[in-house]
């Protein structure tokens, strides 16, 4: 993440404003949240935090070239049909600074449990590997992407646990899969 004295930090489909009080955390003095959801503005409103309630792709439409550091999009492009997800990404690629970062979180199509996450919410249009996103996002103008796996968050025993199963369950599924 850019360090925060160039910039602020625009959160598509911020929820609750987790990302944004993050923003914030880390010196981010412009941190701007969008959300269709007016349940999900109650909290962010209520802490202090910017926030508007838009349809994502019309706000960035009416963002001006360049304009942000960082554009976070957690859990929101697998939501848009591939072309409209597309879009979202050419637009965000079009509102960062040329030296800013796009950060995204969604579920993984390339994992074992892929089907399941995909199933369990009726809102969700897309899936998307590693490979795959990646794609999108170079076609939508970005240059460098890393896609990272995160697995299970470490912490308590049986967080860890979790997490040494699925190590083994997500090496067993590469291995079957050569």
């Amino acid at each position: 993440v850019p360090v925060p004295a160039s910039g602020g930090w625009l959160d598509l489909g911020c929820g609750q404003g987790t990302l944004m009080r993050l923003a914030r955390s880390l010196g981010y003095d412009e941190v701007v949240g969008v959300d269709l959801s007016s349940e999900m503005l109650i909290s962010p409103t209520a802490d202090g935090l910017t926030v508007v309630r838009d349809d994502i792709a019309k706000y960035l439409s009416n963002c001006q070239d360049a304009r942000w550091a960082v554009v976070t999009a957690f859990d929101v492009i697998e939501h848009f049909p591939k072309q409209e997800g597309f879009n979202i990404l050419k637009e965000i690629r079009r509102v960062l600074r040329p030296e800013g970062v796009c950060l995204l979180q969604l579920p993984n199509a390339g994992s074992p449990w892929a089907y399941g996450v995909m199933a369990s919410d009726l809102t969700h249009e897309e899936a998307y590997s590693p490979a795959s996103i990646s794609q999108l996002a170079k076609l939508a103008g970005f240059s460098n992407c890393e896609v990272r796996e995160i697995g299970p968050p470490p912490g308590t025993p049986i967080r860890s646990v979790r997490r040494i199963l699925w190590r083994i369950l997500r090496l067993l599924y590469k291995c079957s899969s050569l």
